[in-house]
């Protein structure tokens, strides 16, 4: 099985990431993924599906998270949406754009310190680009 090590950021408990106006669309974010997460949509995505490890800031313990776990849980938030700068490489001369994204947040707690800890793996539009991916359609060629 594939590890890789992430980093992780702290926060503090209760500490919210959205205005209260946008709670009700974070929640139905939140509640549609979960479902699709549930259905298996993303199962076959190795970002999601592999073990990372995971490491304490305050005292160094290691430990083990699947993401795609925390989605079908519902152990997850939905961040505010911020805009971000995004490189395109693929062509001869590099550029960028700002792309709006809204981030998947992860809470856990160290197992040794209980230091809690948040993690962003994703966002909701790279779910949404896995949720609108064609399906394959089940026919092989030889």
């Amino acid at each position: 099985m594939l590890e890789t090590s992430i980093p992780v950021t702290t926060t503090m408990p209760n500490q919210s990431n959205s205005e209260p106006e946008n709670e009700r669309s974070s929640s139905q974010l939140k509640e549609l993924r979960m479902v699709t997460a549930r259905k298996g949509t993303f199962n076959q995505n190795p970002l999601l599906s592999t073990t990372h490890t995971i490491t304490c800031q305050h005292c160094q313990h290691s430990q083990s998270i699947v993401y795609l776990n925390s989605l079908k849980s519902g152990a997850f938030e939905v961040g505010k949406a911020e805009e971000i700068e995004v490189l395109d490489s693929s062509m001869p001369i590099e550029s960028s754009e700002m792309e709006k994204v809204t981030p998947i947040i992860i809470n856990f707690v160290c197992k040794k310190c209980s230091y809690c800890m948040e993690v962003r793996p994703v966002s909701v539009e790279y779910l949404q680009t896995l949720i609108d991916r064609p399906k394959p359609s089940g026919a092989m060629y030889v």
